[in-house]
């Protein structure tokens, strides 16, 4: 018997890269390939310090995904039963920043992992979930109770910047190489209507 319950997943419509199939939710082993990855020197490298806390067992992974209100999105290859990476959406504001108004009230994290670089699929990964995350039913959320949405990388990640910027995301803050990333609510309207 699974150590922790694991909602039923769902594959999204939206295949990318040819064989991947992008997974609402998740399943035991996925989880268990996340927590190896996510301490391979390549995921450790491009996440900001105590990111990784998150996947560092199964356990610490359900306790995150409880406490919150996340959807989470895990892009697969189902004929390897591989785990290619991670993305999360969110309920929550950003703070201490009071020069961005209106404040971004959903978080987004993100990663690739290895074999899954330099293939572009972290710009169709996130047309896709953030298309998912928007019109789901089942985080409730209407495209105009967006005030934005937020991450938070590492200066230095420059793929992952440049990725971000070219989705429409605006750095809006570095704090100690720790860059702050805001996605407006007009330009998530724009990555929409880019998706279909």
């Amino acid at each position: 018997m699974s150590e922790y319950p694991t909602p039923t997943p769902r594959t999204l419509e939206t295949a990318i890269g040819g064989d991947l199939n992008i997974i609402a939710g998740y399943t035991e082993s996925l989880v268990e390939q996340l927590v190896i990855k996510a301490q391979e020197p390549l995921g450790a490298a491009t996440t900001l310090a105590g990111e990784n806390e998150r996947f560092r067992s199964p356990a610490a992974f359900q306790r995150w995904q409880r406490a919150g209100k996340q959807i989470i999105y895990m892009l697969t290859n189902p004929e390897q039963d591989n785990l290619g990476g991670i993305a999360w959406y969110e309920p929550a504001r950003l703070a201490r920043l009071p020069e961005v108004r209106p404040a971004p009230n959903h978080a987004f994290g993100m990663c690739l992992y290895r074999g899954y670089h330099n293939k572009n699929l972290a710009l169709p990964f996130m047309a896709a979930t953030l298309k998912d995350y928007i019109v789901s039913s089942e985080n409730g959320v209407r495209v105009g109770e967006f005030e934005g949405i937020w991450l938070r990388t590492k200066a230095a990640n420059n793929p992952a910047v440049r990725a971000y910027e070219k989705f429409g995301y605006e750095a809006v803050a570095n704090d100690k190489g720790r860059l702050t990333m805001v996605l407006s609510p007009e330009r998530i309207l724009g990555a929409l209507s880019s998706v279909g």
